[in-house]
C-alpha cells in the first residue's frame, strides 16, 4: 500500500543553489561529527499563489555552518492536515563557504485554497541537520 499524497499537488524542485556573499570560506575540521547548520530568514516569492495555477515560487534562505560542508536541502509540505516529504536536493556552489544564501525552485499546483506550510531544513556531509524553518504559502481564488 503506498503512502498518501496531497492531491494534485504538483511540486518541482528544479534546483537548490547557493549565492556566496562573501562569507568566510574557511576549511576548519570542528570534530569528527563537526557543527550543525543553522538556517534564518526563510522567505517565498511569491507568497501567494492562485489556486489550480501551474506557479513558480522562490525560497530563499541563509545559512550558517562553521565546518562548509553543507550538502543536502529537505522540503516538507503541509495541506489540509497531510505531510509530504520530498526527497532530498543537493545544493550547488557550496563547497568550503560557511554561510550563504540559498535559493530553492519550486513550482506549485494548489488544488484548494487551504494555505500550504513549507518546512525548509538542511543537512551537512556530516550528516548533521539544521534547526528548521517553516513559513506558509497562501493560496487563493483566480
Amino acid at each position: 500500500m503506498s503512502r498518501p499524497r496531497l492531491p494534485l499537488l504538483l511540486l518541482l524542485t528544479a534546483a537548490l543553489i547557493a549565492c556566496d556573499d562573501g562569507g568566510d570560506d574557511d576549511d576548519t575540521d570542528a570534530g569528527a561529527n563537526g557543527t550543525a547548520p543553522t538556517i534564518s530568514e526563510l522567505t517565498l516569492d511569491p507568497a501567494t499563489v492562485p489556486r489550480g495555477a501551474a506557479t513558480d515560487v522562490t525560497a530563499s534562505l541563509r545559512f550558517v555552518d562553521p565546518d562548509g560542508d553543507i550538502e543536502l536541502g529537505h522540503v516538507a509540505l503541509m495541506l489540509s492536515g497531510q505531510t509530504q516529504t520530498l526527497p532530498p536536493v543537493t545544493v550547488q556552489n557550496v563547497a568550503g563557504l560557511t554561510e550563504a544564501e540559498v535559493l530553492l525552485l519550486l513550482r506549485f499546483q494548489p488544488p484548494t485554497t487551504d494555505p500550504i506550510e513549507v518546512e525548509v531544513w538542511l543537512t551537512d556531509a556530516a550528516g548533521n541537520l539544521s534547526n528548521t524553518l517553516t513559513t506558509e504559502l497562501t493560496v487563493t481564488d483566480p
